[in-house]
């Protein structure tokens, strides 16, 4: 099923964006037994470079990526976080503006994953000097900022490995990890972390740090094997080799709106025509209402039976209505899908893989685990 859905959303976002760069994360795992993932539908990041974003602004290619993959939010998709650029120029320049602007801010929100970030295989739990490591960058009031921290602070707040740092770049960011020391110091004097709802949020940022590290652990401890890869690539054979078409469509209020439009067709009119100028589907009717390429399976019922059910070059004689409204749909081409090799889909497979055995692991311990749920 994951597999199944990671493919489903490259295949759209391929067809709507013709992508120089595209990467679909599933991170269902990470919300099992959230309320609205209780369905079955999946939570995924999704991160795109593609020309067709070129002048758009943020929220616009936001709306195109939720309308390229909306046949997949009443049924696989419970939430999508989505960074979506013109260029990987851009990804950069946003990443790094992005940096420049909120680095107190992030200073201090990355301050939150330090305590317990070690992985030497010397550690001596009780001894701080061994468990953060040898070397420091500073000490304040007797204390030690060990290099191990200094270290975690620029990579995950800035992404930034500290061997390449200017030696001017060095002491700007020890300044900053400084600060954090000093300004915790005196929250501790003032007896901040003994308030309830920061020794909540502690706690809570303890729970999530050891959980993200656990799941990472098992997944790095328990590899896809090639048998479960093959296993998993023969079971979507027929889905990878499935007839894709090439639609457009009208989508409009009412049945009314649909047959008349349909009457127009049979009169001549031109479809994309009539699409810039009557759909309601905002991001596709500038480009005539043009859905691109996609299985019939990336679609709604009745939509994607009536596709499946088309005479390619024709539109569908009669309206079809799903819970976006009522379509007029023309499928332009039919063709084939040739099934790829493993070796081309092997980093989804691998991703797959890893996904169900990590939710396997994580069923496993919430049920061999001794719960009572509390209620008011």
């Amino acid at each position: 099923m994951t597999q199944n859905r990671v493919l489903a959303i490259r295949a759209r976002l391929i067809a709507a964006f013709a992508p120089t760069e595209l990467e679909v994360i599933d991170e269902s795992h990470k919300h099992k037994g959230h309320p609205g993932a209780r369905d079955g539908r999946g939570h995924f990041r999704v991160r795109i470079v593609s020309p067709r974003f070129a002048g758009r602004k943020p929220i616009e290619r936001h709306r195109m990526v939720y309308a390229a993959l909306r046949p997949l939010l009443k049924t696989d998709i419970h939430a999508l976080s989505v960074h979506a650029t013109a260029s990987e120029a851009e990804h950069l320049n946003y990443r790094v503006g992005s940096m420049k602007a909120f680095r107190l801010l992030s200073s201090i929100v990355a301050a939150g994953l330090f305590v317990g970030c070690s992985q030497d295989s010397d550690q001596q739990a009780g001894d701080p000097v061994n468990l953060f490591g040898p070397g420091e960058v500073a000490v304040v009031d007797g204390e030690r900022i060990p290099e191990s921290i200094f270290r975690l602070y620029t990579l995950t707040g800035y992404q930034v490995n500290a061997d390449y740092l200017t030696p001017e770049g060095r002491r700007e960011f020890i300044d900053e990890v400084v600060l954090l020391r000093v300004l915790a110091d005196e929250a501790e004097r003032q007896g901040l972390h003994e308030e309830r709802r920061i020794a909540a949020d502690l706690e809570l940022q303890r729970l999530q740090l050891l959980a993200r590290t656990m799941t990472q652990r098992f997944a790095e401890e328990n590899p896809p094997t090639e048998s479960e890869l093959r296993d998993l690539y023969e079971a979507n054979l027929s889905r990878l080799a499935a007839t894709e078409y090439k639609v457009r469509h009208i989508l409009v209020e009412t049945e009314a709106e649909a047959a008349d439009l349909i009457e127009q067709l049979d009169q001549g009119a031109d479809f994309a025509a009539l699409a810039r100028e009557h759909s309601t589907d905002t991001s596709t009717a500038p480009d005539g209402g043009d859905l691109g390429w996609s299985s019939a399976d990336g679609w709604v019922d009745p939509f994607a039976e009536a596709v499946r059910n088309a005479t390619s070059g024709a539109f569908v004689a009669t309206p079809v209505e799903t819970q976006f409204g009522w379509h007029v749909i023309l499928v332009e081409e039919k063709a084939e899908q040739v099934a790829p090799g493993l070796a081309s889909v092997r980093q989804d497979l691998e991703a797959a893989v890893r996904n169900q055995k990590l939710e396997a692991y994580v069923t496993g311990l919430r049920d061999a685990a001794e719960v009572t749920i509390v209620s008011d």
